[in-house]
């Protein structure tokens, strides 16, 4: 059994009037979007229902929980993939569907502030009964590890201990344990081959008692040590580390971060073994905190692979993590006219090639794409490298610089725009994340010859000023067209994305814009020097030189240098107007 969907209203950014919704799925969810977003409602919302009543509850509502304090909080919880156990163990709250046979629970929390006391009221199933709290959750728990944990705290001895739970949970009796125990508490306490410290301390005890008492009174005391009963031995459970026997504490953040995670883990497989019937999932918020990369990574296939019979909901920043979890399990956030918007990418319509295509490329550096507000989609190296210097070079002000913007640069190393148009289409529908996709038209090419066969002599490119004859009249490539034409419909159906395509290639425009600025290409690449000489054919010898070189990235760099020279500034550099335009787009509201 596992949540299936959860709907939200009232808490905290979450208004009164509208809803959130937010599809899991079995085993493992990851949940990522920006900072502020509602990663941490969502997860407070399931810990507050769930631990509602329970010793370990970390969620308390307070006035400022409620986004209009005159309407009440309202928390809808289902679950999917009941087995009969759990049908029965919460028949009142089964929802049943027969012709599909797939019955679920639902649970609906309502929470009203009356004279600034919260009052809870909790309905369920098809018919929406009242039960009574505390018999309704008591088969229903959520282990909530908070962002700013000190799990340090966790490790100290006592009843709370998660060891002490496990092991009691294991192994309810344990008689010949008990036993060890007594027998060496008793040999302790009658030890006589020296002084014993405990019967010292009776016995100077006594003797101020006697003094202290009335003659025909026996006050004195005898000492022993705690009852050894199970549970007391099991509450002086301590840890340490294996190698050299040290405080748990002394180990790092991170590590003992993964060992206590381990502990709950452990806990929840023998909860499932013993009581079955009971719902368990474990809520982690940020589980990349002082983890390195590599730590990351290994935490989230150990949960994918290994633990798959529990649910797991994450919520992160982490790009790492993002890169790394399976396709299906990730969640997207994004805003939506000021909610927060929740996409399970299982169940988006997203064309299976396109996920295995997406599930390979995305790598950490693209999975920053997840966590911002407008995304640019380049082709390669060449524009990755340019476009956030480019942004800053053309809005100057300090309010508009690019990383004040949440603006991430996706380079795509290739023309394979497709999968991410369609991620577009079934991820970023209904949000407020923009999108631009900055391409070359590669006017004359195909897919078998890049370079327009056109421009081919021999094996080679030919002339400059033979490539200038027949640049006009080359037609753009089928595969830009037909990129466009999608683009274009789901601009026309309100999608916020645009395409912005330069003539033939980014060298090409770039050397077209700024051919009176020559000097800016002398020294990387040999050119013509006359100023007779026509701009395109200027732009055509650059872009020539610089594929028959392979200069494309010393390209890039050669302009990033010079525009950050302030002298150069005056000099007036022309950014493409096609760019110009992206940008254009992605600033305008």
């Amino acid at each position: 059994m596992w949540i299936s969907r959860v709907t939200i209203k009232n808490f905290r950014k979450v208004p009164f009037d509208k809803e959130a919704v937010i599809s899991f799925k079995e085993g493992l969810n990851l949940i990522i979007g920006e900072n502020n977003i509602g990663k941490t409602t969502i997860i407070d919302a399931i810990s507050l229902c769930l631990s509602y009543g329970s010793v370990e509850r970390g969620v308390w509502l307070k006035r400022e929980d409620f986004n209009n304090p005159d309407s009440p909080i309202e928390i809808s919880i289902e679950f999917s993939g009941l087995k009969l156990q759990h049908e029965a163990a919460f028949l009142q709250a089964l929802v049943i569907d027969d012709e599909e046979k797939n019955n679920q629970l639902r649970f609906i929390f309502s929470f009203e502030l009356k004279d600034e006391k919260v009052q809870p009221q909790i309905k369920c199933g098809e018919l929406g009964l009242t039960s009574n709290p505390y018999d309704l959750l008591k088969y229903l728990r959520a282990i909530h590890l908070q962002a700013l944990r000190d799990v340090n705290l966790e490790f100290q001895p006592g009843y709370k201990s998660r060891i002490t739970k496990i092991v009691k949970k294991e192994f309810p009796e344990y008689k010949s344990f008990e036993e060890i125990f007594k027998d060496a508490n008793k040999k302790a306490l009658e030890h006589e081959g020296e002084k014993n410290p405990v019967r010292v301390l009776e016995g100077q005890t006594n003797q101020n008692i006697v003094k202290l008492s009335l003659g025909s009174d026996n006050n004195r005391i005898k000492l022993n040590f705690v009852e050894q009963e199970f549970t007391k031995i099991l509450t002086n459970i301590v840890m340490k580390t294996a190698e050299k026997g040290l405080d748990i504490k002394t180990n790092g953040l991170g590590y003992n971060n993964l060992i206590y995670i381990s502990t709950i883990l452990t806990e929840l497989k023998v909860e499932e073994k013993y009581e079955s019937h009971i719902f368990n999932c474990l809520l982690i918020e940020e589980p990349e905190a002082h983890l390195h990369p590599q730590l990351q990574a290994l935490l989230l296939d150990f949960l994918q692979t290994e633990y798959k019979t529990i649910q797991v909901i994450l919520t992160s920043h982490s790009p790492t993590l993002a890169a790394a979890v399976n396709f299906n399990n990730l969640t997207i956030l994004a805003k939506s006219r000021d909610v927060m918007k929740s996409v399970l990418i299982k169940n988006t319509a997203l064309e299976n090639k396109n996920k295995a295509f997406l599930r390979r490329f995305l790598d950490v550096t693209k999975s920053q794409m997840f966590f911002a507000r407008k995304i640019i989609f380049v082709e390669g190296i060449t524009e990755a490298m340019l476009m956030k210097a480019f942004w800053n070079y053309i809005f100057n002000d300090i309010s508009m610089k690019f990383d004040r913007q949440g603006i991430e640069i996706v380079n795509i190393q290739g023309v394979a725009f497709k999968p991410y148009v369609d991620l577009i289409k079934n991820v970023f529908a209904e949000t407020d994340v923009k999108s631009v996709l900055i391409t070359d038209d590669d006017r004359g090419s195909s897919k078998s010859c890049p370079v327009d066969k056109r421009f081919i002599i021999d094996d080679r490119i030919r002339p400059t000023q033979e490539i200038v004859n027949i640049f006009n009249e080359a037609p753009i490539s089928s595969r830009a067209l037909t990129l466009k034409n999608e683009v274009d419909k789901l601009n026309k159906e309100g999608f916020k994305v645009g395409i912005f395509l330069s003539r033939k290639t980014f060298e090409v425009e770039f050397a077209l814009a700024n051919e009176k600025i020559r000097k800016l290409f002398k020294n990387l690449i040999s050119i013509a020097q006359s100023s007779a000489m026509p701009e395109l054919n200027f732009a055509i010898d650059i872009w020539r030189k610089i594929n028959e070189k392979d200069l494309k990235s010393e390209f890039a760099d050669r302009i990033l240098r010079f525009i950050g020279r302030a002298s150069n500034k005056k000099l007036g550099i022309q950014i493409p107007d096609y760019i110009i335009r992206a940008f254009n787009f992605l600033k305008d509201d």
